[in-house]
């Protein structure tokens, strides 16, 4: 169908954009987003506090709404979790 199709293209274009992320902040995105850990199992697997993991994925969010909303338009959004 066309939702699915429409969903197929933004999944991909998401996963070029975190792959245009910082190193560290792209694997505290994949492992919180992608794998499903939590802030404080992405803390303990990287040695960083729980404090730098939000303020990743706060860069990360910020960075990817930017550029969907630059290629979808101002309405596009991200829900929080």
């Amino acid at each position: 169908t066309e939702e699915h199709c429409y969903f197929r293209e933004l999944s991909a274009h998401v996963e070029a954009l975190v792959d245009q992320l910082p190193g560290r902040c792209q694997q505290v995105y994949k492992l919180n987003i992608e794998e499903g850990y939590s802030y404080r199992e992405v803390a303990n697997t990287m040695d960083i506090s729980i404090h730098t993991v939000k303020e990743h994925l706060i860069r990360a969010r910020h960075f990817l709404l930017k550029k969907l909303r630059k290629h979808y338009g101002e309405t596009f959004y991200l829900q929080n979790r």
